[in-house]
């Protein structure tokens, strides 16, 4: 039986166990991030921490971006948010990211400024929960 230790909780691989901490992650389909991980709780931790690492500044990137009328970084930003987002199971993330990449790409700048924003109200609670959980 493999254990993982997350903000000191225990999490077995084994019993089908919910792994308390990630589980109750706003905008976390834990389920979904631990089968693309393919069942790899390890894995599946290491990934939630790079996701923590590489975009915890990214709605900022993406608007200094914005503001300098650079469209193709920003575009850049948030289309590899929306991969990363994909991967670790934040579904609605991923789909806003989507939304977002299509209105920067169109020149939708105010369809594009509102689906910031919402990246920025969905991303917030899951970097802080994410802050908190991983060890």
């Amino acid at each position: 039986m493999m254990n993982q230790q997350l903000n000191g909780k225990s999490c077995s691989t084994e019993s089908g166990a919910v792994d308390e901490p990630l589980s109750r992650i706003e905008g976390l389909d834990f389920t979904e991030g631990l089968y693309l991980a393919a069942g790899n709780r390890e894995l599946y931790a290491a990934i939630l921490s790079a996701f923590l690492t590489n975009n915890s500044d990214v709605v900022e990137r993406v608007r200094e971006a914005c503001a300098v009328d650079d469209i193709v970084t920003a575009t850049r930003l948030v289309h590899s948010l929306k991969g990363a987002a994909g991967t670790i199971g934040a579904i609605r993330l991923q789909e806003t990211s989507r939304a977002a990449e299509r209105a920067l790409s169109d020149g939708e700048e105010r369809v594009a400024e509102a689906e910031i924003q919402d990246i920025e109200r969905l991303i917030a609670p899951l970097l802080s929960q994410l802050r908190e959980a991983l060890v």
